[in-house]
């Protein structure tokens, strides 16, 4: 027998645990498997005084060596290359993961475009746009989808029935799943039909969100009918979007009595805030890509308060901003004390509304167009769900530092 035709008898168990579905074996089950072969074959690595030049064989793994006779010991080497054979068996099994996912990070907008809608192709063939030129779409509203780090846009209109009846489909693919949810909050009112993650429907018009994916489908059309026609064209496309994403934690600390349905929105910029609610020129509060921001509108008595929350990467940032801001839209009132660092600010206003400001941590918490007792009282109501939501993540970075 050559030398390979003996370890491949000896060892054609570990082989096999290693073909086939068998390979998602860990390398602690492969190298078991190993330790159970040698014991069956009595293995003992340790040379004894005998015949055989003075080394007695008793049950060691032999190989055969071509135009000798001699044997070696090589328990120890086998052993080595079966950890070394399991080692790589595992590194492929990973590659293979990785690769996987990576399939599923790398999918593209156009390839969730339906080929046809009803039996007609896309008049004219779909496009495809990115940051650079996405004004040459969409004039003049581009700055929103920039300001959720958007990525790419496939666009594609179908003709349906007769004349000029056309849906249009657009995908949006979003730097992160809380993005692709930001810019789906921006106007989430309507029917809420079963459809990704959240959806949207209203006057022809379909909105959801899945993971990374923002999608619109807008009918051109009057038939009431066509109603089906989109909503089963959200559905298919959904369907192909290879992934979920989470909600903003932000979203979470949002008090829910009082809270108006759909027009709670997470957002980052001046920009975004500036189409939302204008609040003052310039950006005092500092907002960029790297804070986290949700509005949202309340109705409680006669008043229609709004919160603004900001969350900064540090709370050194948080009070930077809230002294700017302070300074900007109250600037003939007192500077906070020291004793008001760490509670509710609330001022009334020559309208009559009133203004609550609180700073917890890195969280900005501001109560717009209130009454007062609400403009106290929302902030803390925030001040204590933030606390819930964020306790343990506060504890890890105090540990860190």
């Amino acid at each position: 027998m050559t030398r390979e035709r003996v370890w491949t008898a000896r060892n054609q168990p570990l082989l096999d645990a290693t073909r086939g579905a068998d390979r998602r074996r860990s390398i602690w089950q492969i190298l078991a498997l190993a330790r159970e072969r040698a014991r069956t074959e009595n293995v003992d690595s340790r040379p004894l005084a005998g015949s055989n030049g003075g080394v007695e064989s008793r049950g060691y793994v032999g190989i055969e060596m071509a135009e000798t006779e001699r044997k070696f010991l090589v328990t120890g080497k086998v052993q080595q290359a079966l950890c070394f054979l399991a080692l790589a068996c595992c590194i492929g099994c990973l590659r293979m993961e990785q690769t996987r996912f990576a399939r599923m990070d790398d999918w593209k907008a156009i390839d969730l475009l339906p080929s046809d809608v009803e039996g007609r192709e896309a008049t004219p063939p779909p496009r495809l746009f990115g940051p650079s030129d996405l004004h040459e779409y969409m004039n003049g509203g581009a700055a929103i989808y920039l300001a959720y780090d958007f990525r790419e846009l496939a666009v594609a209109s179908y003709p349906i029935g007769p004349g000029e009846d056309a849906v249009v489909i657009e995908i949006y693919r979003m730097g992160s799943s809380q993005d692709a949810f930001g810019i789906y909050s921006d106007g989430a009112e309507g029917e809420h039909p079963d459809i990704g993650q959240d959806a949207g429907y209203g006057v022809g018009l379909l909105r959801f969100w899945k993971g990374r994916a923002f999608v619109r489908i807008l009918c051109l059309s009057e038939e009431d009918e066509r109603r089906d026609l989109v909503l089963a064209l959200g559905r298919e496309i959904a369907a192909r979007i290879p992934e979920t994403g989470e909600r903003p934690r932000l979203m979470r600390v949002l008090p829910r009595e009082g809270l108006v349905a759909d027009r709670a929105t997470y957002f980052h910029t001046i920009i975004s805030l500036n189409h939302l609610y204008f609040l003052s020129d310039g950006n005092p509060l500092g907002l960029g890509p790297h804070t986290d921001a949700v509005f949202a509108e309340y109705e409680i008595g006669e008043h229609v308060p709004k919160l603004l929350l900001v969350r900064y990467p540090s709370p050194d940032e948080a009070a930077a901003a809230l002294a700017r801001f302070e300074g900007v839209y109250l600037p003939d009132r007192p500077g906070r004390s020291a004793a008001q660092d760490t509670t509710v600010r609330v001022e009334v206003l020559e309208d009559g509304q009133a203004v609550g400001l609180l700073r917890m941590e890195a969280l900005l918490i501001m109560c717009l167009d209130a009454g007062r007792s609400t403009a106290q009282s929302l902030p803390q109501e925030v001040a204590s769900l933030f606390h819930m939501e964020f306790a343990t993540e506060a504890k890890e970075e105090a540990i860190d530092e």
